[in-house]
């Protein structure tokens, strides 16, 4: 979902968990990790860090000067960052202070939001290690995708062991009404997501997963 140049490269370093709804992040995590590719997460992720990632730098006096003011040059084009006064906002890389805020504070993990997101990681991680890596020693090969509607995604994997795994998503903001079909039998879902639908309506942000042996 991010890595730390999509993050490190804003100005002001705000992490997806701080741009997104949290249900569209929590409907993305369970694309990313039940996907059959290796995924990437990006530290502090797993619990929707509220810290930024800032750019920060360690350069000499002359250098890190060229620095600061190339950062604040870089953004001059952007509309937020059109007024001078707005671009001073944008924490100096050469200012220790910036390094500090981009710090991972652990104990948030135990905080309600955090420690829920931390858990829907845990959970998914652990299925993607029991269920789908085992498949995965042959590879894995897309089969099929369809945009079931503009929002709406159904994609379908042949797995290396020769079983099947499908992915019925509505990645949008409102409902959508769709028809379709899908094999195998649900593992993982997010809302509710049936293996057959008949002009039927899914929910925003919902996520199910499907695997066909």
């Amino acid at each position: 979902l991010q890595n730390h140049d999509q993050v490190g490269n804003r100005a002001l370093g705000e992490r997806i968990s701080a741009l997104a709804p949290p249900d569209a992040v929590r409907a993305a995590t369970v694309v990313l990790l039940l996907a059959p590719a290796i995924p990437l997460l990006f530290m502090g992720q797993e619990w929707a860090a509220s810290t930024p990632f800032l750019f920060f730098s360690d350069f000499g006096a002359e250098l890190g000067k060229a620095v600061t003011e190339g950062r604040r040059r870089e953004f001059e084009a952007w509309p937020v960052f059109s007024d001078p006064a707005m671009r001073a906002r944008i924490p100096d890389p050469q200012d220790p202070a910036t390094m500090r805020a981009s710090t991972l504070r652990r104990e948030e993990r135990t905080q309600a939001d955090h420690a829920s997101m931390l858990v829907l990681h845990q959970e998914l991680l652990a299925l993607r290690g029991g269920l789908i890596v085992p498949r995965l020693a042959g590879g894995a090969r897309g089969e099929s995708h369809h945009l079931l509607a503009p929002t709406v995604l159904r994609v379908k994997w042949r797995l290396g062991d020769d079983s099947r795994l499908g992915l019925i998503a509505n990645l949008g903001r409102d409902p959508a009404r769709v028809s379709y079909a899908i094999g195998g039998l649900r593992f993982f879902a997010l809302g509710d997501v049936p293996a057959h639908a008949d002009d039927t309506p899914l929910a925003p942000w919902t996520v199910g997963w499907f695997l066909e042996s």
